[in-house]
């Protein structure tokens, strides 16, 4: 089972070993979320979590947990952002291109 390196004491008490993960791993991941998480749907993901996780350092699970909760597949992705992320691989591969010799051809 993950321990906090120190105690955590928050109101002039030391939080046990889950009361300590779970305010880790909702430190986290409000923070991962820039702070704009309802304090509700954090519980529900905090305590499906905790029990597959126990063991895993709480705030490396919640930067897991944010991957997979924003995770989009490239086929779902709008077009407008598919052509943002073109246009920034043709403007960083713009200097490459003009530094190295050879017919370039663009291949989408």
């Amino acid at each position: 089972m993950w321990k906090p390196a120190s105690p955590i004491v928050i109101g002039g008490r030391a939080l046990t070993d889950r009361e300590a993960w779970w305010h880790e791993f909702k430190e986290e991941l409000h923070d991962q979320c820039s702070g704009e998480v309802d304090s509700d749907w954090l519980s529900e993901i905090c305590h499906a979590i905790y029990p597959l996780a126990l063991t895993v350092d709480p705030r490396q699970m919640a930067q897991i947990t944010y991957v997979v909760l924003m995770f989009e597949p490239a086929e779902f992705v709008e077009l407008q952002h598919a052509a943002r992320a073109q246009a920034l691989r043709l403007k960083s591969s713009g200097p490459w291109r003009s530094r190295c010799p050879g017919p370039w051809r663009q291949r989408w």
